[in-house]
């Protein structure tokens, strides 16, 4: 059985009819699992009380299932799944994803309605695994940024409601707990206007230990087209694919730990956001403390 709270609270003087600045999720989520043999059966309800509106509470139900079968014991296995659940974005959440969202933006719920999806997980040999997972899923209030009308470089968040199909798989290989490489790509097909999202992500990632005190670290990423609108045409505009090829290193003592690391040491120019340039190589460095 699982229970849990969320309350979000947006003072920034935004008001709209239907999205509340005060968000109070309540969840509870009982389950029930069995096993027989390689097979792995888990049964759950996911319930969640949200007032994603101003007038009333709005009680979301869920079911979810899930399949494991094992075809070769701790090397491969067979899933299957069916899930939904209600995602309460907060501004932080949404500055990572783009930093350069308005300050008066309004928060809103983002629900998958249901996400149905199968694949296969398990090991290429000692020292590698993997997965692969392909579904389709629908999503309401689904997350995107555009430009603003008013000031074209910044963003707002809108929505949008509609299915995904996808398709992901990653590879991990490890040596000991000195070297670390994975390889990570990502398809998705949206059936609705899916602004500023990619169809397609690369992520190539690798770790190596230097010693007991220095990590050396290695990260390319390559994002397919993407497509934006632009206010001033009203017209589609498109973002060419790009790849961000960054290296560095971090030195830990005790709790803290100082890092160096080089971007787009391929000096590749592109908009990662519309109306955003890329800077070409550029530095970065900081401290890190970890109490």
């Amino acid at each position: 059985l699982g229970v849990g709270i969320n309350y979000t609270n947006n003072d920034n003087d935004v008001d709209t009819s239907d999205i509340l600045t005060r968000r109070l999720n309540f969840r509870i989520r009982p389950s029930i699992e069995y096993s027989m043999g390689k097979s792995t059966f888990r049964a759950a309800i996911n319930a969640v009380v949200s007032n994603a509106n101003k007038t009333n509470y709005k009680l979301l139900i869920f079911p979810e299932l899930y399949f494991d079968y094992t075809i070769i014991k701790d090397e491969l296995n067979v899933f299957a799944s069916l899930t939904g659940d209600v995602k309460e974005y907060t501004y932080k959440e949404m500055f990572e994803i783009n930093p350069f969202i308005k300050e008066s933006s309004f928060l809103q719920n983002e629900i998958t309605a249901w996400k149905a999806s199968g694949g296969l997980r398990g090991k290429i040999g000692p020292k590698s695994n993997f997965a692969l997972e392909i579904g389709i899923k629908k999503m309401n209030n689904y997350l995107m940024f555009v430009n603003n009308k008013d000031s074209l470089n910044r963003f707002t968040p809108i929505s949008n409601t509609g299915n995904i199909t996808f398709i992901k798989s990653n590879v991990d290989y490890s040596v000991l707990k000195k070297l670390r490489l994975g390889l990570g790509v990502s398809f998705s097909d949206y059936n609705f206007d899916a602004l500023g999202l990619p169809t397609l992500v690369l992520n190539l990632y690798g770790q190596y230990k230097l010693g007991n005190k220095v990590m050396a670290k290695l990260n390319a990423t390559t994002m397919g087209n993407r497509e934006q609108y632009n206010f001033n045409t009203d017209k589609k505009v498109n973002l060419n694919s790009y790849t961000d090829l960054s290296v560095g290193l971090e030195y830990f003592y005790k709790r803290f730990s100082v890092f160096v690391q080089a971007n787009n040491l391929l000096g590749a120019s592109y908009e990662r956001y519309y109306n955003y340039d890329s800077y070409g190589i550029n530095f970065l460095g900081g401290l890190t403390a970890r109490f």
